[in-house]
C-alpha cells in the first residue's frame, strides 16, 4: 500500500504591487538580507494550504476537497474585490518567516470572508480553523541572509497608505510541493471561470 497523499486549498487576495508609492517602497527594502517580491505576485494570504490539508484516501476525499475550492471561488467571485482598500496597521516590516512583511488592518470584509471560509471548511471538510494565528499580511521580500541581525525596529520605510486588491487566486497544494497552479489570477470583475459562458 502506498503513502497517503494531503492535500490542501488556498485562497489569496491579489493586491497591486505596480503603483509608484508601492515601487518607491519596495526600493527601500535592504537588498543585502532580502530579495524583493515580483510586485505582480503580490497577495494577501486569506488562506493558507496548510488550514484545509487533508489525507486523500478516497475519491471522496479529493471531491471534498473540490466542492470547498468550487465554493470558496464562487464566494470570492461575489465579492466587491475592487472596492478593497488594506491599510497598514504598522509602520515597520514584519518578520513572517522566510519574509518580511505588512500587516495590514483586519477590516470588517476580511473578518468576514475568513469566518466564510471557515463554514465553508467545516461543512465540505469537517476542519475546525483556528483563527488565532491569522495575521492579515503582504510578504514583500524573501529574506536570504539569516546571519545578518534583523534590526527592524530602526527601519521603517514609507509604507504606502492604501494598497488595492485587483482580484484572488484559488489552488490546491500537496503537503510539500504544489499540483496545480491556477492558469491566471481572477479579476474581480470576472465571475469564477465555473461560472463564464
Amino acid at each position: 500500500m502506498g503513502d497517503v497523499v494531503s492535500r490542501g486549498v488556498g485562497a489569496v487576495l491579489s493586491v497591486n504591487g505596480n503603483t509608484r508609492k508601492m515601487q518607491e517602497f519596495m526600493g527601500e527594502i535592504p537588498t543585502s538580507i532580502s530579495t524583493p517580491i515580483d510586485p505582480d505576485r503580490m497577495h494577501l494570504t486569506l488562506l493558507d494550504f496548510d488550514e484545509t490539508m487533508v489525507p486523500i484516501t478516497s475519491v471522496r476525499d479529493s471531491i471534498a476537497l473540490e466542492k470547498t475550492a468550487h465554493a470558496i471561488t464562487n464566494y470570492l467571485g461575489g465579492l466587491p474585490l475592487g472596492e478593497i482598500v488594506l491599510r497598514p496597521e504598522e509602520e515597520r516590516l514584519k518578520v513572517f518567516g522566510r519574509f518580511l512583511g505588512i500587516v495590514v488592518s483586519n477590516s470588517e470584509l476580511l473578518l468576514q470572508a475568513r469566518e466564510k471560509m471557515e463554514e465553508i471548511a467545516r461543512k465540505n471538510l469537517g476542519l475546525e480553523i483556528d483563527d488565532e494565528n491569522f495575521i492579515p499580511h503582504i510578504s514583500v521580500a524573501r529574506i536570504t541572509n539569516r546571519r545578518k541581525n534583523l534590526r527592524l525596529e530602526n527601519f521603517a520605510p514609507p509604507i504606502p497608505p492604501n494598497i488595492h486588491v485587483t482580484g484572488y487566486d484559488i489552488g490546491q497544494r500537496k503537503k510539500g510541493y504544489n499540483v496545480r497552479r491556477p492558469s491566471k489570477k481572477q479579476s474581480y470583475a470576472n465571475r469564477p471561470k465555473a461560472l463564464r459562458h
